[in-house]
């Protein structure tokens, strides 16, 4: 399978031919792509604090990011898979 997430660009045109594709620019500066990921992070953040939500992840699902991506590290070291 395959899991991918683009980064935001400056538009959604792209020309795929011969010599491959050719996209857009990504968007200049890393806050203004991913603003609104941000700006939900903070307002979960302070809800969170007022008590007013629970999080929505825990040390458990750290615990699982982590081993995902010391196994994709591993896998571009070795050019292997790594089974989880």
């Amino acid at each position: 399978g395959l899991l991918k997430a683009d980064n935001v660009l400056e538009s959604t045109v792209a020309h795929w031919g011969a010599d491959g594709p050719e996209l857009d620019a990504f968007q200049n500066f890393f806050l203004d792509r991913y603003a609104e990921a941000y700006r939900a992070e903070v307002d979960h953040f302070a809800a969170i604090m007022a008590g007013e939500a629970a999080p929505l992840v825990g040390f458990d699902d750290a615990v699982k990011a982590l081993a995902l991506a010391e196994a994709a590290a591993q896998s571009v070291k070795t050019g292997q898979v790594v089974k989880l």
